[in-house]
């Protein structure tokens, strides 16, 4: 697919919310945007129809690790230092058993 214009936003790291909230803004964008962040800590995003039973909440607490919903469907993902290409893979170092 090629694109005329193409928008570049650089985030930084932030934590699992900010993330996830500007991970929805840009859902109604009607260009293309290239997004480059990171996380400043650990994340665990539960996909919409997840209930949160089926992590160790408890365990994210103490191992201060964020937990968020995403805006759209899926199991439990890990972040912390995550690559993705293409949005639908996502490749990651240390996921911990949670």
């Amino acid at each position: 697919m090629k694109f005329d214009k193409m928008r570049v936003l650089q985030t930084g790291k932030n934590v699992g919310a900010w993330n996830m909230a500007v991970d929805e803004f840009l859902l109604g964008c009607k260009e293309p945007v290239l997004r480059i962040y990171g996380w400043s800590r650990p994340c665990v995003s539960i996909g919409y129809f997840q209930g949160i039973d089926d992590i160790n909440y408890e365990k994210c607490v103490k191992e201060k690790i964020d937990v968020v919903r995403r805006s759209t469907g899926g199991g439990a993902v890990f972040h912390d230092q995550v690559f993705s290409d293409q949005g639908d893979r996502v490749r990651y170092r240390g996921s911990p058993e949670l």
